[in-house]
């Protein structure tokens, strides 16, 4: 019976540990599996209005301590939770651009790689530079966004993807646009995948909502 209570005992202690939230300073310490705990977490979703209107990233994490919280906004890569992790906007730099503050979805990529989806992630004079399309995070695959220099462009910034490439001293983390030979290679092994893909119209198949999905029956986002 005691053997009973303490296995009971035990694998609800791993339940706990395993949906306690916690986060990462660095990219190198997402792929190194480097996690640091929280004792809670509050996610606050951002309306698509107030995004478009003053930018910013869809998802705003607190914690209810002062100083923690400051960590998370100002130091702190990527936040784990249950399944979920949630990327800081503001480590991320396109071109020579820094992106915007708050957080954003991502899905882990090819194991050390993030892939970022359906978010405004760029400040508005970073959209008016990035053509519409996908983009990739170095080490990881993140979700993009889209973007061009109209209204109507700014409107499509949640429907793209970004993806990692590589971390600088600074500890900013360069993203990349994913383009069609991107696609291509990783889908590669699966030819019925890539037939899939050709069968897309060319101007929407690097969209998140196109691109995410064969990914994942690919079995590259976990």
């Amino acid at each position: 019976m005691k053997r009973i209570l303490l296995l009971i005992l035990v694998s609800a202690l791993a339940l706990v540990s395993e949906a306690q939230p916690c986060y990462c300073l660095s990219y190198a310490d997402f792929q190194a599996d480097k996690w640091l705990p929280l004792d809670t977490l509050i996610v606050k979703r951002h309306s698509r209005n107030r995004q478009l209107l003053i930018g910013g990233g869809e998802i705003k994490l607190t914690c209810g301590d002062k100083k923690t919280d400051k960590i998370l906004k100002e130091q702190a890569f990527a936040v784990l939770y249950h399944d979920t992790i949630f990327i800081n906007c503001t480590k991320l730099q396109f071109d020579d651009n820094q992106l915007c503050k708050g957080y954003t979805i991502a899905h882990q990529f090819a194991r050390d790689k993030l892939l970022i989806s359906g978010s405004a992630t760029l400040e508005k004079k970073v959209m008016n530079d990035i053509s519409t399309g996908a983009f990739m995070l170095g080490g990881g695959a993140m979700g993009s966004a889209l973007a061009s220099h109209s209204m109507r462009g700014e409107m499509a910034v949640s429907k793209g993807c970004f993806v990692t490439e590589i971390e600088f001293r600074s500890g900013m983390v360069k993203i990349v646009a994913i383009d069609d030979a991107f696609v291509r290679n990783n889908l590669s092994k699966n030819p019925e995948l890539i037939e899939q893909y050709e069968q897309i119209k060319p101007k929407e198949r690097l969209l998140a909502t196109n691109v995410i999905p064969l990914f994942r029956k690919a079995g590259l986002i976990e």
